[in-house]
């Protein structure tokens, strides 16, 4: 047996530098595949693409486009909120 004392070159530390790297990489692959996981086990219909593979499904309803909706409420005249670019 050596009787020897480490020296402080020898001695051993906590490498906080890789620790945060490794810890940084490593977290943002499991948040990464939980958002994957979570998005692939959604199923909501968001677009009509969504129905191309669920020819299955009954149709309910189809709704109408979402512009022009200011218009419809407020008239063909109505002023904008704001002032635009131009003054």
């Amino acid at each position: 047996m050596s009787s020897e004392r480490p020296t402080a070159d020898r001695l051993s530390r906590p490498r906080w530098d890789l620790n945060v790297a490794g810890s940084r990489a490593v977290g943002t692959r499991l948040g990464s595949g939980l958002v994957m996981l979570l998005e692939m086990l959604d199923r909501r219909v968001r677009s009509p693409a969504d129905l191309q593979f669920a020819e299955e499904v009954p149709l309910l309803a189809v709704l109408g486009a979402w512009g022009g909706a200011a218009e419809r409420l407020l008239g063909s005249g109505a002023a904008p909120a704001l002032p635009g670019p131009e003054g």
